[in-house]
């Protein structure tokens, strides 16, 4: 109720019945009647339910383990495969960062998977997962600044301006970097970075910061791409019953807990490296074409 109360409507509470009128008066007038405040709390209404969504996601690896299934069964595979969530997941948190490093064309499968496999994710915490799928800065700072309560902890109303900011500057200078080399990066950061944002100046980052989180960031359904990364795993786990059965018994079990799921990719990795890796890989990618056919 935080999120869409009218401040209004306790001054006016108290000013009515210090004049003794005992009527009732309209509620959520001020939201009704003020796009712009109405504008701002569904903003903030989404941004803590997207704050929500990813902490829930950060809690297990199941979606970090679905992602790297998707993008190695796309490696060097003619038809195309598309997965939406899974798509604009990879774009807002930088796929060489999910991925653990960069995705080129003589990248192979295998080696892909055992990448994840040496992470040692399995059952980590959500700090150890953020590190591969930590949000941008400015939604960070965004979430800490409106979604605090959920947070447990309070920053200074205007410290999450000081992180856009500077995240926007950091992002220019490194573009401007690569046009001019021959400059002391760090030397050019202090000065740049120290200087005085106008008034005009914040409301252009602000404007274009909360309108590229509208179209991307908040464009993502965190509990969808949960779901639908669950799904995934369970029908690998069919695709490698005897495998599983053999290594990991206990993921046959329909009550496993999800969070036990990405030990899968243990399987399909051991199953590579021990038998035929092509193989192998074709079964992995059967799954992932059927589940994504199902997504459309």
């Amino acid at each position: 109720m935080f999120a869409i109360s009218d401040f209004l409507e306790e001054d006016k509470e108290r000013r009515f019945l210090e004049k003794g009128m005992t009527e009732s008066f309209e509620r959520h007038y001020f939201l009704k009647k003020n796009p712009i405040w109405s504008g701002l709390m569904d903003f903030r209404c989404r941004l803590v339910l997207n704050n929500l969504a990813f902490r829930f996601i950060s809690e297990t690896p199941v979606v970090l383990g679905a992602a790297f299934v998707y993008v190695a069964s796309r490696l060097g595979y003619i038809t195309g495969l598309h997965w939406p969530q899974m798509e604009r997941f990879l774009k807002i948190h930088g796929e060489d960062k999910v991925l653990q490093g960069t995705v080129s064309p003589e990248l192979t499968p295998i080696v892909l998977l055992k990448r994840f496999v040496d992470s040692n994710l399995f059952g980590a915490d959500s700090s150890s997962i953020n590190k591969f799928i930590g949000p941008p800065k400015p939604v960070k700072a965004l979430h800490q600044r409106y979604a605090w309560e959920l947070l447990g902890h309070y920053r200074q109303p205007t410290a999450y301006l000081k992180d856009i900011v500077q995240d926007k500057v950091d992002a220019e200078l490194d573009e401007w970097f690569l046009k001019q080399a021959s400059t002391n990066p760090a030397t050019l950061k202090d000065t740049i970075g120290s200087a005085i944002v106008s008034p005009v100046q914040l409301l252009e980052i602000l404007d274009e910061t909360t309108t590229s989180i509208l179209e991307n960031d908040l464009s993502i359904d965190y509990f969808l791409l949960h779901k639908e990364s669950v799904k995934l795993l369970r029908d690998l786990i069919g695709g490698f019953s005897s495998e599983v059965e053999k290594d990991i018994p206990s993921l046959m079990d329909v009550d496993v807990k999800t969070d036990k799921l990405a030990l899968l990719l243990q399987v399909v990795y051991k199953s590579m490296t021990e038998g035929n890796v092509v193989e192998t890989t074709e079964r992995m990618r059967k799954v992932m074409t059927r589940v994504c056919s199902e997504l459309r």
